[in-house]
């Protein structure tokens, strides 16, 4: 599984060094403003609450975690023909960060209330079809449903079996496996937590060159009979004002796109000199 981190935020800064110097390449310029707004993008899974209204939990994908064993579903077959767990995980408030996990598909079964399919990564199912047996919770390759149940008062779910009789539901029997255990929501071991897979927006706005925060970019070329040799010295210098870190900004990426860039190897604006290629794009 893809870890994620919500208190950690990596934004890319991209700066595009635009040089407009058409018939002159070699002459050098300062650029100091750039993008003003930096976005990036983080997904995450947070604490879900199902719809009260119709104790309805929708489509995606979630992090099953069982308070009461403080362990999450890690979705791989394990003994007795259980499901295993795993207490590799860490929550900081409404948000879990956990490589242990597996991270399950739950779908609606069209037609039916309160019936879901879970499906592991892998592409199996999850399957509670046998009774009286706390390990009986396994994996199956065809489509298996399980009924969703909702605490009213609370966020917690539990799974259970299709058929009301019996009402095993999932449960983390240990903290290395999940099976089946009677008692639906008034067993405490059978309450789960499901965290969303959600997709954060950061947005960090860059100051101008040279206040605090900022990053300046200086650009200088020369060469020597460059239309003859195809061959020219392209300084970049960068400048970045305390305290740079204060904007959130943790990589710093830049782009040269000036015109010169965009030449084809061997042309220089058609005065590249006979024999000779532009050694620019190399």
């Amino acid at each position: 599984m893809k870890k994620t981190s919500y208190a950690t935020k990596v934004l890319a800064l991209l700066l595009s060094v635009v040089m407009l110097l058409g018939m002159a390449p070699l002459m050098g310029g300062v650029l100091t403003a750039f993008a003003k707004t930096v976005t990036s993008t983080e997904v995450v899974y947070e604490k879900y609450t199902p719809n009260k209204s119709g104790q309805y939990i929708e489509a995606g994908k979630y992090i099953i975690y069982n308070h009461s064993r403080n362990c999450v579903f890690a979705g791989k077959p394990g003994s007795n023909g259980g499901i295993t767990a795993s207490t590799d995980f860490t929550i900081n408030g409404n948000y879990i960060v956990a490589p242990g996990a597996d991270v399950v598909s739950i779908a609606p079964v069209s037609g039916q209330t309160n019936q879901y399919y879970l499906k592991t990564s892998s592409g199996q199912f999850v399957s509670l079809t046998a009774a009286n047996n706390r390990s009986a919770a396994h994996l199956v390759s065809s489509a298996a449903r399980v009924r969703g149940l909702v605490n009213n008062n609370t966020s917690y779910v539990a799974f259970a079996e299709t058929s009301n009789r019996n009402n095993y539901c999932l449960n983390a029997y240990a903290r290395d496996a999940f099976g089946v255990y009677q008692g639906g929501l008034s067993n405490n071991e059978n309450q789960l937590t499901l965290y969303r897979e959600t997709t954060l927006t950061h947005e960090v706005t860059v100051p101008d060159f040279p206040e605090a925060g900022s990053v300046g970019l200086e650009k200088n070329a020369e060469g020597i009979d460059f239309q003859d040799t195809g061959l020219a010295k392209v300084n970049l210098s960068l400048t970045a004002v305390a305290p740079f870190y204060s904007t959130g900004v943790d990589v710093l990426f830049i782009t040269d796109i000036s015109n010169s860039m965009a030449w084809p190897a061997g042309d220089y604006q058609g005065q590249v000199g006979a024999g000779q290629t532009s050694k620019l794009q190399d």
